[in-house]
């Protein structure tokens, strides 16, 4: 065949690959191969490695940005919210386990993780506002939103944490009107975030062909921001119903679904920071296409 004219050209790029494909097997690069052919290392089918790894949506998936920025602001903002939760439950559990004159100057150093944790995940969210192009103003504008929420997010935990938990006699949970408050501050601003940062955030997932097919579980923010309202409900009735007299079921009530809100929270802040572990190299680089794999390699200088 005469691969010197426009037919032999297009049959050579109908069947060689011209881009780097690892297999879906045992990740041999099928470079050059058939696609009719046979991976060489474990015999999968070349097809079934396209199937597998090739993005029939790649085409129309908006560029990224700044893809390294937004790749690691998405681990900065999701990874740094984790670390803040976890060093939160250790505070809460080292106020029964260690001595009330050894709290204060062992608990600091967790505070302030606390606080640090929240200005990383902060930093990282600024990103999420405008991570690719052609995303609705709408989105932006409810990102933004979502970012201005760590403003009385980070000034609760410093009050709360910092404030009660170093210096205050009283603590995360005391039943006062000002930590009440100070913790509804929280939760709503936590239930902000989530929801503001929520479009964009699928946006982001809709870049993985595995997650926007289901092939994978993942924790959604609508179910996070659900967590939160619930420890909020039961924080509530705690503070409203608990302290009456023969109140006793309210209170354990209340006290349940604080504790399961809670630990639903972290669980799904978990499950958003795996997420965006996951997509990490979907938005670093372009996804893989048939037409830049069938692509002709460029020759030598002649």
């Amino acid at each position: 065949m005469d691969t010197e004219s426009p037919r032999g050209e297009a049959s050579v790029l109908a069947r060689e690959l011209g881009g780097d494909l690892p297999c879906v097997r045992c990740r041999y690069n099928l470079r050059g191969l058939s696609v009719r052919g046979v991976c060489p290392e474990c015999g999968a089918p070349v097809r079934a490695t396209l199937l597998a790894r090739v993005d029939p949506m790649a085409s129309e998936l908006a560029p990224i940005t700044r893809p390294a920025l937004v790749g690691w602001g998405l681990l900065a903002w999701s990874w740094g919210a984790v670390f803040a939760a976890l060093c939160a439950w250790v505070l809460r559990l080292a106020a029964y386990f260690v001595p009330e004159s050894e709290l204060m100057y062992r608990v600091a150093p967790l505070a302030f993780g606390v606080m640090g944790g929240a200005l990383i995940s902060w930093a990282g969210a600024a990103v999420l506002v405008s991570p690719q192009e052609r995303l609705p103003r709408t989105h932006k504008l409810a990102a933004l939103a979502g970012v201005v929420c760590y403003i009385p997010v980070v000034f609760t935990l410093w009050e709360l944490h910092v404030g009660d938990d170093i210096w205050g006699p009283i603590g995360f949970h005391g039943s006062g009107a000002g930590q009440y408050m100070d913790r509804l501050l929280l939760g709503l601003g936590l239930i902000g975030i989530a929801l503001g940062l929520r479009p964009n955030g699928r946006a982001l997932t809709a870049r993985s062909m595995v997650m926007r097919k289901g092939m994978v579980d993942r924790q959604t923010l609508f179910g996070l921001a659900g967590a939160v309202a619930m420890a909020l409900l039961g924080d509530a009735i705690v503070q409203w119903l608990g302290y009456r007299p023969g109140a006793d079921v309210w209170r354990v009530l209340g006290k349940l679904l604080v504790l399961c809100g809670s630990v639903l929270a972290t669980l799904g802040l978990v499950g958003v920071a795996v997420d965006a572990w996951r997509i990490r190299g979907v938005i670093r680089q372009p996804p893989l296409t048939l037409a830049g794999l069938l692509e002709k390699p460029a020759r030598g200088g002649s």
